[in-house]
């Protein structure tokens, strides 16, 4: 997606009612992460009302990063579910 994120009505690549999701596509084996990029997505996140996560498509699997809270207060809702 060109400019993906990139327009301040458009945080991010994926929106839901709850996440909102910045997706980095790679085919290489490795992929760094920064912390900076993980505080944008948070910032954004938590100023438009949802969860931050970070898909990141790597050597044809995909993955998210969440942070740890979102992470165990969704297992719980699992659970209780």
């Amino acid at each position: 997606m060109a400019a993906s994120g990139a327009f301040w009505s458009h945080k991010g690549d994926v929106r839901s009612s709850d996440l909102l999701i910045e997706h980095k596509f790679t085919g290489k084996k490795s992929f760094s992460v920064k912390s900076e990029v993980l505080k944008k997505i948070t910032t954004e996140a938590i100023l438009d009302g949802r969860m931050p996560v970070l898909g990141v498509h790597l050597d044809g699997e995909n993955y998210v990063i969440l942070l740890e809270d979102d992470f165990l207060e969704m297992r719980d809702r699992l659970k209780d579910a």
